[in-house]
């Protein structure tokens, strides 16, 4: 009986000896390829022939600021998301990453600086957005999300959390070695966070509208107390500041992301623009007093006024994002000592002097329905009206809608495809002979230009305005049916956009 026991108890003595031995091998062999294979950086760059995904902002930063080779860093908001380090290449010569936070605070964004700065003593560039939505809104002590915090301090021993992490191994770690395997490319700093791609088709006036309330009721200011400039004075002072007065080596490109109008209308409507104007000029005046400092403040008005620039009242197109890596070069809408007074002043002019009735609904262009009614509003001498169709088999219009068309100069055939151009009763472009047509350009306004295609079964007008921005602004996206652009050549501006379907009798929808 005492030699079963004493086997028993030498049995499990193996057993249990061989199971630390698996259960400590397995844990050696997941922090090995961890920290190997680093999906988070935190011991090394990326390695050539083995797949990064760049696709955890708050857990890959940190490591990417530490282990990659830079001189110049692009850090914001989902503002600065769509800005592509090579364009900073190409422009400045500089070797630039990107570490944006979606979302983020001024806390996000001293907390990955001090990070950088500690980490590279060679960093010849800062580019940070101030978006006004952390700034005059949000204190400084707070992350946009809980950051976890053991991969951006220096302690080796909670490293644990990481090399030792289930979800870390499966989700990431395998998951490069896999796509490695397959020969896939790493993700690039130019794509990084770029959400551009998933949204083409939400850069739309009427997208934008929609999601904007116009109809809320203005509400009185209900003290006098300035929070935004409070916040602003906090965040300043707390986190961006001591940076700027450590760093004298280092130039900090500091910008205000160009929001829409929609934005301002509301601080406008609820009586609070002159505050926000006051806080906004209090940043400008103390980053201005820094030799290392350069401040942008992006006022055009041709952009800002322009809905089609934008997916919401906020977020721009990356075409916005190129024109501003521009004028960084450019040095154009640099804000100085002696002119960021008049700069606001201007943008303060525009936001309250526009008509903002070219949005909320009440331009009767909007609210009609019925291509003919539609055509003969349209009867205008400041209106340039641009014409592309896409239709599946030959449309035969009806006398009320000749007579429209008509009206504007034109007399279109829809048998096939047809693209045109009008202005008070005068025909700028009319054709139906598409056999040979891949796009036609013609000076509509300065320097606007029309671009329009209905070959290939496909049908487009985009206007390019390439003194501002680098490519063309699409204003119909492919829509089956008559597609129509109304250009208001006084406001400079397209104030509306429309498709009318003949399956449906010639009643409009949006356009995308």
């Amino acid at each position: 009986m005492e030699k079963e026991k004493t086997y028993d108890f030498i049995a499990y003595k193996r057993w249990s000896i061989s199971a630390l031995i698996i259960i400590c091998s397995l844990l050696f062999l997941c922090a090995i390829t961890i920290i190997v294979v680093d999906p988070f950086f935190q011991y090394h760059g990326s390695i050539k022939h083995i797949y990064y995904g760049l696709d955890n902002q708050s857990y890959q930063n940190p490591g990417i600021v530490k282990n990659f080779t830079y001189d110049s860093l692009i850090t914001g908001t989902s503002m600065t998301e769509n800005f592509k380090i090579s364009w900073f290449e190409k422009l400045e010569n500089l070797n630039t990453i990107k570490v944006p936070y979606s979302g983020g605070h001024s806390k996000n964004f001293a907390v990955i600086l001090n990070m950088a700065f500690k980490s590279n003593a060679d960093i010849r560039q800062i580019y940070l957005g101030l978006d006004g939505q952390y700034i005059f809104f949000l204190g400084p002590d707070t992350t946009a999300n809980p950051l976890p915090y053991y991969l951006y301090d220096e302690n080796p021993f909670n490293d644990v959390s990481y090399i030792l992490n289930k979800t870390v191994l499966i989700e990431k770690a395998f998951r490069n070695i896999f796509c490695s395997l397959k020969n896939l490319p790493s993700t690039t700093f130019d794509d990084y966070s770029s959400w551009q791609e998933y949204y083409t088709l939400d850069f739309d006036m009427h997208k934008v509208i929609d999601i904007y309330n116009f109809n809320v009721s203005a509400a009185e200011k209900n003290n006098d107390i300035n929070y935004y400039l409070i916040n602003a004075e906090m965040n300043l002072d707390q986190n961006f500041l001591p940076i700027i007065k450590t760093q004298e080596n280092t130039k900090f490109v500091l910008f205000d992301p160009p929001y829409s109008l929609l934005y301002w209308y509301r601080l406008l409507h609820h009586g609070y623009l002159n505050d926000y104007m006051e806080a906004k000029e209090y940043v400008a005046r103390t980053l201005l007093q820094y030799e290392n400092v350069e401040y942008y403040l992006f006022n055009e008005e041709r952009i800002i006024t322009n809905l089609y620039n934008y997916k919401d009242d906020t977020h721009y197109s990356q075409d916005v994002n190129h024109f501003m890596a521009e004028c960084f070069s450019s040095k154009q809408y640099l804000l100085t000592t002696e002119n960021y007074l008049k700069e606001f002043a201007n943008l303060k002019e525009i936001l309250v002097n526009f008509d903002y009735s070219l949005f909320d609904g009440t331009l009767n262009l909007f609210n009609t329905f019925h291509l003919a009614d539609y055509l003969n509003l349209l009867d205008n001498d400041q209106y340039v009206i641009y014409i592309a169709s896409r239709l599946n088999e030959p449309v035969i219009l009806s006398e009320d809608l000749k007579n429209a068309f008509s009206s504007l100069g034109l007399t279109p055939d829809f048998s096939t495809g047809y693209i045109a151009a009008a202005s008070d009763g005068k025909v700028i472009l009319e054709t139906a002979d598409i056999n040979d047509i891949e796009e036609i350009i013609f000076s509509a306004s300065g320097n606007m230009h029309l671009i329009s295609s209905v070959a290939n079964n496909t049908s487009y007008v985009e206007i390019s305005m390439e003194d501002i921005l680098p490519s063309r602004i699409s204003y119909t996206n492919n829509s089956p049916g008559i597609n129509i652009v109304v250009f208001d050549t006084e406001l400079e501006r397209v104030i509306d956009t429309a498709v009318f379907d003949p399956s449906n009798g010639f009643i409009r929808t949006n356009l995308n």
